[in-house]
Formats: C-alpha cells, structure tokens, sequence
C-alpha cells in the first residue's frame, strides 16, 4: 500500500525520527496505529463503564422504589392490628 502523507505529517515523522522516538517512517506509521488502536479501545471500555453506571443507577433507583413501598406495607399492617 502507498501512502502519501502531508508536508506536515512528513515533517513530524522526520521530527521523531530525529528526536530518536522511531528509527523508520513505518516505525512512526505503526506506533501510530497502535496508539490509535489504544484510544479506540480506552474509549470503548469508558462507554461501556458508562452504561453499566447507568444501569446501577437505575436498579438503585428502584431498590429505593421498592424499600418505600416496603415500608408503606409495614405501616399498614402495624395500623390492622
């Protein structure tokens, strides 16, 4: 595969390459890739966590729900007898 790259991006490469973060421009390509792999699976799991707090809210939501109406029940049974 060919890939052209902006003056911009060819000038970072060089950059890293100089500053001795990579060797090769396909060192810098890869080490790219899997920094970008790394942020697309740390933002999958964060959405994930996301929705399980969601979750837990709302069962939390409904255990308080479900001690009210509990409680209610307690009352009313203490009053008939």
């Amino acid at each position: 595969m060919d890939i052209h790259l902006t003056p911009e991006a060819e000038q970072a490469i060089n950059q890293w390459i100089g500053e001795g973060l990579c060797r090769t421009p396909d060192e810098a390509v890869a080490k790219a890739l899997d920094l970008l792999k790394q942020q697309t699976l740390a933002k999958s799991k964060t959405r994930s966590s996301s929705k399980n707090l969601k979750k837990m809210a709302g069962c939390l939501a409904e255990l308080d729900v479900l001690k009210e109406d509990s409680v209610k029940i307690q009352r009313a049974m203490r009053n008939e007898w």
